[in-house]
């Protein structure tokens, strides 16, 4: 039984230039991987960038589509968490602004 993480392959033939084939072939020997490790790298690479793309995308329009209510809102919540935020102590830190020295260490 193959291992949950090991993903099937597929077997595929495609054309390139001979200067993309060459680069291909530079970039592998350089990092001592296959032709097709690195082509998988890279559009690995490249679909996560798409993904990253997208959603900054979807991300602006959401905020242009806002109202003017609701931008007020969200300005009001982020206001209010980043003074939240200002308060939180970490591992026995002091909060910013507190001026009492620290006991014991």
């Amino acid at each position: 039984m193959k291992s949950m993480t090991t993903a099937r392959k597929a077997k595929l033939s495609i054309t390139l230039d001979a200067d993309l084939l060459a680069t291909i072939d530079r970039e592998a020997k350089r990092l001592d991987v296959t032709r097709s490790g690195l082509m998988e790298r890279w559009l690995r690479r490249g679909a996560r960038g798409g993904e990253a793309q997208r959603l900054e995308e979807e991300t602006a329009t959401y905020y242009t589509s806002m109202t003017a209510r609701e931008r007020s809102e969200d300005t009001a919540i982020a206001l209010a968490t980043g003074r939240a935020a200002k308060r939180v102590v970490v591992d026995g830190s002091s909060a910013p602004g507190d001026r009492r020295p620290k006991r014991g260490w």
